[in-house]
């Protein structure tokens, strides 16, 4: 599955802030504005400060249910390397549209970066994830009946000690089976395109019982395909189906 939140970093075009009542909106590119050399994020201090700065922009945009959408945002880099502004580029999404805002003012706040950024501009866009961690949890949920035979007798093994350790594991490994299937047939597994810049979503074919370890087989022999048939075929091959 994909991860909660992706964040890039565009170090080859900045974007202009032009300024309103609360938040300013990027409005056209500026060329005489380098970012930073690609030196400067591949440094420890560099890594560091850019996981800071998408840790907290990512964090307030999925606070709560996200739903989908993207958004980008601008931040320039005074003499010293303090954020001296933040600008919001291209957003996707109701949801998102609305909490971007308020995580841009946040990233004001921000702490010093490193002396490379000092007078440099830094573009980060984030995309929701298909999946949010708030619909895994409701899966979770809602796969419990499901393994309530296994946990009531994993609970009675402890509380009455008298069912081996090898039992006990025994118990716990079908019930995590039985969660793993469940829920991975409520949520799609989402590949990337890069090619296309898109995805394709996929669900375990009815033949074959998903599991963990099969899910990650797939994600794994199915990366960065060269197209939609080549990643569907070989998605099929593992026993995934595309959602239509």
């Amino acid at each position: 599955m994909r991860s909660i939140a992706t964040l890039v970093c565009f170090g080859t075009w900045l974007l202009a802030c032009v300024s309103s009542p609360e938040v300013p909106i990027c409005r056209e590119r500026l060329v005489d504005v380098p970012p930073p050399p690609d030196a400067c994020l591949q440094r420890a201090d560099g890594r560091v400060y850019l996981q800071l700065v998408a840790g907290e922009f990512s964090d307030d945009l999925m606070s709560w249910r996200t739903g989908p959408g993207s958004a980008e945002v601008t931040l320039g880099f005074d003499a010293e390397s303090r954020v001296a502004s933040a600008c919001l580029g291209p957003t996707v999404g109701q949801t998102v549209s609305r909490r971007a805002p308020p995580a841009v003012v946040a990233l004001r706040e921000l702490p010093r970066g490193p002396a490379c950024l000092s007078n440099r501009r830094l573009v980060l866009a984030w995309e929701s994830p298909v999946v949010t961690h708030e619909e895994i949890i409701e899966a979770t949920l809602a796969c419990q009946p499901a393994s309530d035979r296994l946990r009531y007798a994993i609970s009675s093994c402890r509380l009455t000690a008298l069912c081996s350790a090898e039992e006990v594991q025994a118990l716990e490994s079908e019930r995590e089976k039985v969660l793993s299937e469940c829920v991975l047939r409520r949520l799609p597994l989402t590949v990337s395109i890069p090619s296309e810049r898109t995805h394709v979503n996929f669900l375990p074919s009815a033949q074959r019982p998903p599991s963990k370890a099969r899910a990650l087989t797939a994600l794994t022999a199915c990366a960065a395909p060269a197209d939609e048939t080549v990643l569907v075929a070989c998605m099929q091959a593992l026993g995934w189906e595309p959602m239509r």
